[in-house]
């Protein structure tokens, strides 16, 4: 007897309940080892349950989603191996800087051709709030970045400060439900960025690693749910 689709969501959710348990798990032990076998699995998880779920269903958004989730699961494998060499510190934020560019590019899409102008046109004094927050971080990390550093950090805080834009941007150009999801993962995956350039080059403090993961994981699963909203919502 075949599984209903209702059945498979449910059994694919503990699957994604199980697989974050074992991540978050792994940082509170000795065997921080067994980071290196669920923290990939996240951002696979997230991948193919969206394209799963929007099988069939042609929308603008979708490719450059996918995208953003195979460089974010680029990301977080480089980001594995950073205590082993500083370069793979730099290809993780590598990685992560095309993954948010491409949430730029989806979000944009969001709102092409919608007879409603985008809301950072309306409420322009959006842009000056979220750039002063990038600024500011910016401002109290350059003291302890190198050379290198000091570009690679700047252009990946810019490009920070440029989704959380595009994800306001949506309000009332997408359904509520799909700008709410974005929005608050766009919010939380700043966060999450946040504590770990803190974490990393300003105050090291203890419990950094689980609030950067955690934090991490609930942006990615919004973010993928609120695209999703907006993809299913097209097809009908």
């Amino acid at each position: 007897m075949k599984m209903k689709k209702s059945q498979l969501k449910h059994i694919s959710y503990l699957l994604f309940l199980l697989i974050v348990a074992g991540d978050l798990w792994s940082l509170f032990t000795p065997w921080q080892s067994y980071e290196y076998w669920f923290k990939p699995l996240i951002m696979i998880w997230v991948l193919v349950y969206f394209a799963w779920q929007s099988k069939g269903i042609r929308h603008v958004i979708k490719q450059p989603l996918f995208f953003a989730f195979v460089f974010s699961w680029g990301g977080d494998v480089a980001l594995l191996f950073q205590q082993k060499n500083e370069l793979f510190f730099l290809l993780g934020l590598g990685s992560f800087l095309i993954a948010q560019i491409s949430y730029v590019v989806a979000f944009t899409f969001s709102v092409r051709g919608h007879a409603k102008a985008g809301f950072i046109k309306r409420q322009p004094w959006w842009v000056l709030l979220i750039i002063m927050y990038g600024g500011l971080l910016y401002a109290l990390l350059f003291e302890n970045l190198d050379s290198t550093l000091k570009i690679a950090v700047f252009i990946y805080a810019a490009s920070l400060v440029v989704m959380g834009l595009a994800a306001l941007n949506r309000r009332g150009c997408v359904p509520a439900s799909s700008f709410w999801f974005v929005m608050c993962g766009g919010v939380l995956f700043i966060l999450s960025d946040s504590v770990i350039a803190i974490n990393k080059f300003l105050l090291p403090f203890e419990g950094a690693n689980i609030l950067i993961m955690s934090t991490y994981i609930l942006a990615q699963y919004l973010i993928m749910q609120g695209g999703l909203r907006q993809v299913l919502q097209a097809n009908r």
